[in-house]
């Protein structure tokens, strides 16, 4: 049989005063500053950049060097000049020129082009199965 023993007052407060073990998990609500747990290292940018496509140069844009006052030319006017063609333009060339993904194109016509700008975007399925998008002429 175990031998039962009484436990002191003394005993219960140096089990109280003694440091948990390092390895153990911060307690809950405690930050990991204050536990003493060192972040993981962060993973490099380099292979998230490398992965990101190049956006295509734009070949009519004016160059800063000849002293024009001309406005530069950004994403969004890109976007919306490809718009503007009476053939329309695809998600994939949008893409193409501007170095986004799909969703952020699709995302960029909703937000910005149709309810920031006010302009009516009409969507088209082509004979060869392409979804064509474009601003009307009247608009």
């Amino acid at each position: 049989m175990a031998k039962i023993t009484n436990i002191t007052s003394t005993a219960i407060a140096d089990a109280a005063t003694s440091k948990p073990a390092s390895s153990a998990p911060p307690m809950r609500g405690t930050s990991r500053k204050a536990a003493g747990v060192k972040p993981a290292a962060r993973k490099t940018q380099s292979r998230q950049q490398a992965a990101k496509p190049a956006p295509a140069e734009v070949a009519d844009a004016p160059s800063a060097a000849d002293g024009s006052s001309a406005s530069r030319t950004t994403k969004a006017s890109i976007v919306l000049g490809l718009l503007g063609q009476a053939a329309g333009v695809s998600i994939a060339d949008l893409s193409a020129a501007t170095g986004w993904r799909a969703h952020s194109v699709r995302g960029f016509l909703s937000a910005v082009v149709r309810k920031k700008n006010g302009l009516t975007v009409t969507s088209e399925v082509s004979n060869d199965g392409i979804r064509r998008y474009r601003i009307p002429g009247d608009a």
